[in-house]
């Protein structure tokens, strides 16, 4: 088992009257100095988990083996509707996740040379932007003329939405809006040229 500290954070998502939520969910956090955060009592059944699961952020997750199974599922079906850069995404953050977790349960001090848990704080990765430039030289060597190839990118910490205001209620692109709103990164793009 993982070394547990007193930085952890752990989500309580089990009937207290669960001898494994006794234990993970009161003797741990206790025993190690963690915190709790306390799930509404329908989190077995779909609802509120997630949102605890995003405002926790927990450093520690420890469940039934049907939890994991109902965790697996859905990170399968996730996973099937993902296509390009987000599947990309999703693949190097669970790798990155794996590899994390598998040198602590072994004991090994490994240092990751990257802690993110955000598109917004993954867009500054060297690694990330390698891989899109890799894929745009490719892209790039079908291009039909001069005006199809890539020369410059940015990643944007978010996606663009009806919400966000750069997608109409179609989901076709607001260019008005998005050069407004990205005047700064626009200009950043073309300074020099």
């Amino acid at each position: 088992m993982a070394k547990l500290t007193a930085n952890e954070v752990f989500i309580s998502y089990l009937p207290l009257s669960h001898v494994a939520a006794q234990m993970t969910d009161l003797y741990l956090p206790i025993t190690t100095g963690g915190v709790v955060y306390f799930a509404p009592p329908e989190a077995l059944k779909g609802q509120g988990l997630i949102e605890t699961w995003v405002e926790a952020k927990p450093t520690a997750l420890i469940g039934v083996p049907r939890v994991w199974d109902k965790i697996q599922e859905k990170l399968e079906q996730v996973m099937e509707q993902k296509r390009g850069l987000k599947q990309k995404l999703c693949e190097w953050a669970m790798n990155l996740g794996l590899r994390a977790n598998l040198a602590k349960a072994m004991g090994i001090e490994e240092k990751c040379k990257v802690s993110v848990t955000t598109l917004a704080q993954a867009r500054y990765l060297d690694v990330l932007k390698k891989e899109i430039q890799r894929g745009i030289d490719k892209a790039n060597l079908k291009a039909q003329s001069n005006a199809q190839v890539v020369r410059k990118f940015l990643i944007l910490p978010v996606d663009f939405s009806v919400p966000g205001g750069e997608l109409g209620p179609t989901l076709k692109l607001k260019r008005p809006s998005v050069v407004e709103k990205y005047a700064d990164e626009i200009e950043e793009l073309y300074d020099g040229h």
